[in-house]
């Protein structure tokens, strides 16, 4: 039997893995800057409801970039999150639920470093390209 070959791509190359996380490890307020006013809050509540301000427009759009969200059209969201297993990242992740006009949107935000530098990461379009935006405290 050959052995099973390292295959390229879908990964997360230089991303240092959480280790162990807790919901407690990121409750409260976390936010992106993206510089020019590009802002938007994040709030893990502990009873397992969020609020995310600011969000650009284009974000739930398929296969969306960074360069092309619409940053003078936000919505502000409402939902649930929970730290959990991830089955594609092979690493905890926070699971969002978002409330949007007939339904839900859902979506895993990842961490990336350990202890109080680290950050979330909402990945945006393929992994590969590394396009995301970053939280933090």
């Amino acid at each position: 039997m050959a052995p099973a070959a390292v295959l390229p791509g879908c990964g997360r190359a230089g991303v240092d893995p959480p280790g162990d996380v807790s919901a407690a490890d990121v409750e409260g307020s976390w936010h992106t800057d993206n510089g020019d006013g590009r802002r938007t809050e994040l709030v893990l509540r502990p009873d397992g409801t969020l609020t995310w301000s600011g969000v650009p427009d284009g974000l739930r759009d398929d296969l969306p970039e960074t360069a092309k969200l619409r940053w003078e059209t936000r919505t502000d969201y409402e939902g649930t999150w929970s730290v959990e297993q991830s089955t594609s990242w092979y690493q905890p992740v926070v699971k969002v639920q978002c409330k949007i006009a007939g339904g839900w949107w859902g979506f895993e935000l990842t961490f990336e470093g350990r202890g109080p530098g680290r950050q979330l990461m909402y990945w945006i379009g393929d992994p590969d390209s590394a396009d995301r935006l970053k939280f933090r405290r």
